[in-house]
């Protein structure tokens, strides 16, 4: 029996959005239905950090990362992401990671690191280091509830809270 990785690719890439590089919105749903049954059947944790980039141009102009700089930042991302996590496109421009096998304190962490690589040197020409922000929320199941639906809403809840306070990342607290 051949394993065949050039098919595994094909699957991939009919997940991807060509253009950004990143899991579909629907491809990410996909996947945290197949941790949610791994979770229901196994009580394997999964975290989820729903999450914005975006670019300070100085004078409190804020806006969306540009798409050159996405692409770095994917490039990035991956250099520290295991085999079974994923970066997808969420809303709009909000991303989403899924973290299977991840706790709450180990997303924070991911997000930490997730944070650093963006500082760590310009993303694109004309966009210093300094400039990338990171806006992030996080939520796990077990740790802030058992259900896909409601991790999500606490995620959202928590980027909230984390733009509110102008933080980069924020933990949504079930107490």
């Amino acid at each position: 029996v051949e394993f065949d990785p050039a098919l595994v690719e094909e699957v991939e890439r009919g997940l991807k959005n060509p253009d950004s590089g990143f899991v579909t919105r629907a491809g990410f749903f996909y996947f945290m239905a197949r941790e949610y049954s791994r979770f229901q059947q196994f009580g394997s944790p999964m975290a989820v950090i729903i999450f914005e980039l975006l670019a300070n141009y100085g004078s409190d102009k804020i806006m969306p990362m540009p798409d050159r700089a996405l692409k770095e930042s994917l490039r990035r991302f991956q250099t520290i992401m295991s085999g079974v996590d994923i970066v997808a496109h969420y809303k709009d421009r909000q991303f989403a990671f899924l973290l299977p096998g991840m706790g709450a304190n180990d997303a924070i962490q991911f997000g930490q690191r997730i944070e650093r690589l963006l500082l760590e040197a310009p993303l694109q020409p004309g966009l210093d280091a300094n400039q990338g922000i990171l806006c992030a929320g996080v939520a796990s199941i077990p740790d802030t509830c058992e259900h896909p639906g409601v991790v999500l809403a606490a995620c959202e809840q928590a980027l909230a809270q984390a733009k509110e306070r102008k933080t980069s990342l924020a933990l949504f607290s079930s107490r």
